[in-house]
């Protein structure tokens, strides 16, 4: 499985790994952006920086980076903002963003890198409950490109301040890796098109459960879900796994993980949630 749980410091990330920073100050994030960027320069990715701020200042950012100029000269580096990033989307509309991250990645890989890393201040983009809904939809599917071979690694920004403490903590649920959430639970991307679950999932935290549940659950007949990272589940949160199952028609087989993850399934014989053989 990759890399998952709660970090203090981008350092050390990989090719591929997608990180949330939930920030209450935008300086503690523009420090670890910049330590998460020195990353790809360390393993030669090409670098995009992207927030909602002019150009110079945001080129101010990364002066820990070193000679700036000299890397947006290069291409190595490119600056730019939410708007221009996002134009080609339509109001609460990130479905195809993710082919725009992927054909960037494939055109750094052209130009000699090892992929694609980038660091957004994505705040600007989640000021409404539709628009956090569904860019965190979005996410779980740019999720999927990281944990299924494209070198493309991403940290994502989001000021508390801006979404909330409810959707930063729901939008820190669905990265492997994260920094400043307050849910004792992840569901993310692994390979083969699976996904994970990770944690703990009790009725403290059945509302968010749900929430994160319906925006990172695959369209399909049959959806795997390893468990081996999960250290309890409760009945209420196999009911509420098993009614959103049913309502998509999807069978959702639940591999590994505790004792009792099985004994409630044997228990509950459940109508769309079975465990693996």
């Amino acid at each position: 499985m990759r890399a998952f749980g709660v970090i203090h410091s981008a350092e050390g990330s990989g090719l591929s790994d997608h990180v949330c920073w939930i920030y209450d100050d935008r300086s503690e994030f523009v420090v670890s952006a910049v330590a998460f960027l020195a990353e790809g320069l360390r393993l030669s990715q090409r670098l995009l920086y992207v927030g909602d701020l002019d150009q110079t200042r945001l080129a101010r950012d990364l002066g820990g980076l070193g000679d700036v100029d000299a890397l947006l000269a290069s291409g190595q580096l490119s600056i730019a903002s939410v708007a221009s990033t996002y134009a080609g989307t339509s109001a609460h509309d990130w479905s195809d963003q993710h082919e725009v991250y992927a054909s960037l990645t494939e055109a750094a890989l052209a130009d000699g890198y090892t992929g694609l890393r980038v660091a957004a201040d994505a705040t600007a983009l989640v000021a409404t409950t539709g628009a956090l809904d569904a860019f965190a939809r979005y996410e779980h599917v740019v999720d999927h490109l990281c944990a299924n071979g494209l070198p493309f690694a991403a940290m994502c920004g989001y000021g508390a301040a801006g979404t909330g403490r409810d959707g930063a903590d729901e939008l820190a649920s669905i990265h492997p890796l994260s920094h400043g959430g307050a849910l004792p639970f992840a569901l993310f991307a692994i390979e083969n098109r699976r996904i994970a679950l990770v944690g703990e999932v009790d009725a403290l935290v059945a509302d968010a459960f749900r929430t994160v549940l319906g925006r990172a659950m695959p369209v399909a007949s049959t959806v795997e879900i390893d468990c081996s990272g999960l250290a309890f589940i409760d009945h209420a949160g196999l009911s509420m796994l098993d009614r959103l199952a049913t309502s998509s028609r999807s069978c959702v087989v639940l591999d590994g993980g505790p004792a009792v993850l099985r004994r409630l399934l044997d228990l509950m014989q459940l109508r769309a949630v079975v465990a693996a053989r």
